[in-house]
């Protein structure tokens, strides 16, 4: 009940028995392995004990004291594109012109995301967490020594640029406050899989994760489950042809935490502007051939870093990469 009584200790006090029940509801239903099923399962059996609402009473309740909310956008049915930014008054879609809406007007299907300002804010909002953010220390510690992120020549060479937003130059220097967020953001696909039987058979239907991963926090604990900030899920049944349509509303947020965002640090008992910067997108070949708009490893081009070209395979139907370089 350690985790449980976490959650309590963090909520206000007059909160009635059945809010805070049903905040221990929340949080059991958040332990990896416990399924919707098992929160039914206990909900029922404990009836006469626990005042557990349902799952949407719950979660509309964390989501109110959070602060923390889902944000819904459009997109098409066969996962090609999202209507956002520029196309976002589009009524089908660029690639497959599969209308956006159904005879009813209701949207074929939409996707999920969460405000990553609103998380942000959030970790400042708690005291431990917002003293471990406050980075002070981003100097490397001994030359020669690369024991973190921060000890890259890059970012020490960015630490004495100023942050431009759309070309306008804001004035402020790269991580000048200590309580400046180093991001990475990482993106993957996944195939799903489904059991017949005692067989379990890899499907054609995939999807993608956004991750975002704080690196102001120690390298020891900044990729642990409970830091990892899952931000979307791009749904199948396809991989996305415009994946940069799908991130648009990350876009739109960067440049906010590029200027500054008013948020209360806890730990200092002060309002600050929050600021955050992606510094490194991070993913496999196809990830990144998507965010980069290239063809990818059986491309002609399959590098990102360079011009080399691939080889032809007629046996595969494919561009095979070189793997020893030509004899010039």
């Amino acid at each position: 009940m350690q985790i449980e009584q976490g959650y309590l200790d963090t909520v206000r006090e007059d909160l009635t028995d059945e809010e805070r029940d049903n905040i221990i509801g929340f949080s059991l239903r958040t332990t990896p392995g416990f399924s919707a099923t098992t929160y039914e399962r206990v909900r029922a059996a404990f009836s006469h004990r626990l005042n557990l609402s349902s799952q949407y009473v719950s979660d509309s309740l964390s989501e109110r004291l959070s602060g923390i909310s889902m944000k819904e956008v459009d997109c098409c049915e066969q996962s090609c594109m999202a209507f956002a930014g520029y196309d976002a008054d589009l009524d089908k879609c660029r690639y497959c012109d599969q209308s956006r809406k159904k005879d009813d007007g209701k949207p074929r299907k939409t996707f999920f995301h969460y405000s990553l300002i609103d998380r942000l804010r959030g970790m400042y909002q708690d005291p431990g967490q917002s003293a471990e953010l406050n980075r002070d220390d981003r100097e490397p510690t001994q030359p020669d020594i690369l024991a973190d992120k921060f000890d890259g020549a890059y970012f020490q060479e960015l630490k004495n640029r100023t942050v431009k937003v759309e070309g306008i130059d804001t004035g402020y220097q790269y991580f000048s406050d200590g309580r400046d967020i180093s991001l990475t953001i990482a993106l993957d696909g996944f195939n799903f899989f489904e059991t017949v039987g005692k067989h379990t058979s890899k499907t054609k239907y995939n999807a993608w994760l956004v991750i975002a991963i704080v690196d102001n926090l120690d390298p020891l604990v900044r990729t642990l489950r409970k830091n990892i900030m899952v931000l979307a899920v791009i749904p199948g049944p396809n991989s996305p042809k415009d994946l940069n349509s799908y991130l648009y509303w990350l876009k739109e947020e960067m440049q906010l935490l590029s200027v500054g965002v008013l948020s209360w640090d806890a730990a200092k008992r002060e309002f600050f502007l929050l600021r955050a910067y992606v510094l490194w997108v991070i993913g496999d070949m196809p990830a990144i051939a998507h965010i980069m708009n290239m063809k990818g490893h059986n491309g002609i081009c399959p590098c990102r870093a360079c011009y080399i070209e691939g080889t032809r395979n007629f046996l595969l139907a494919q561009i095979t990469p070189l793997l020893i370089l030509p004899i010039s």
